[in-house]
């Protein structure tokens, strides 16, 4: 039985194209939980069938979290946000708190240029926004959408 040459060519790009996204499995294996003190997990199914996952770490100040939510599927990672407390005043991401972005940016998105990235995350991180993080303004680097600001929490996200 022959194939046609666009059954392959389409078969081909759209496992390649799911093999891009990055998975659960991968996470809970990446460096982020050698690094920093996990506490606790939980997952969802959400009103469409897909299901968001949830990680809590200890956060530096001793009784907070920083945590990754973030979805839609165990086998392809399209969406991640990260969150912790927001100071105050004015908002400054300490020493801790950088470590964990760019540990989760690493696994996110590998070959995104993290110092750009972080640069434009430090420029939107005291903007507030009435309406939660669906209302931030994204910007892209390359193939990969960023968003950064703050409701009652500082939220930034990585999005496919």
């Amino acid at each position: 039985m022959k194939k046609s040459l666009l059954f392959v060519l389409l078969a081909y790009s759209s496992s390649a194209f799911a093999a891009a996204y990055p998975t659960i499995v991968q996470f809970e294996k990446s460096s982020i939980f050698k690094n920093f003190s996990f506490v606790d997990k939980d997952n969802w199914k959400l009103k469409n069938g897909d299901t968001n996952y949830l990680y809590n770490f200890k956060h530096s100040n001793g009784f907070d979290y920083m945590n990754i939510e973030m979805g839609p599927s165990k086998t392809s990672v399209k969406v991640m946000s990260i969150g912790f407390p927001s100071d105050l005043d004015v908002n400054k991401i300490d020493g801790k708190e950088k470590a964990f972005i760019l540990e989760a940016l690493k696994y996110f998105s590998p070959k995104t240029d993290a110092k750009s990235v972080f640069k434009y995350i430090e420029s939107q991180i005291n903007t507030s926004y009435s309406g939660g993080s669906a209302v931030y303004p994204r910007k892209s680097f390359g193939n990969l959408k960023v968003y950064a600001g703050r409701t009652l929490s500082t939220v930034i996200g990585f999005e496919y």
